[in-house]
């Protein structure tokens, strides 16, 4: 085989490769909780040591606080009491529901 057909069969395998990947991509579907993260930080506290503490797969945390997975109330729930977080609507709303809280504060400017 040429050089010149090892060049496109190389082009082609790239291409294929490059459309699986971004097939395989993870999306976001939910928002990233950007301040419960830094709350989890300022805790001390790692994804490891939180998962231990909630029985929530290092994985599965990740994907919560990444956007990449929901999360429900029983999570809510067990990273309130973990983290030691005032469960009061407006801590809920800070941490869990951030597009609540910049949707809100958007309207109010209107």
């Amino acid at each position: 085989m040429t050089d010149e057909k090892y060049g496109a069969i190389f082009k082609m395998l790239r291409n294929a490769a490059k459309k699986e990947g971004d097939r395989l991509k993870k999306k976001k579907k939910y928002p990233v909780l950007y301040d419960l993260k830094g709350l989890i930080r300022s805790r001390g506290k790692t994804y490891r040591s939180l998962s231990e503490e909630t029985g929530m797969s290092v994985d599965s945390l990740n994907n919560k606080l990444n956007g990449y997975s929901p999360i429900d109330s029983d999570d809510v729930e067990v990273l309130v009491r973990a983290l030691e977080i005032r469960p009061d609507t407006e801590n809920i709303i800070k941490f869990f529901l951030p597009n609540l809280l910049r949707n809100a504060s958007n309207s109010d400017s209107d």
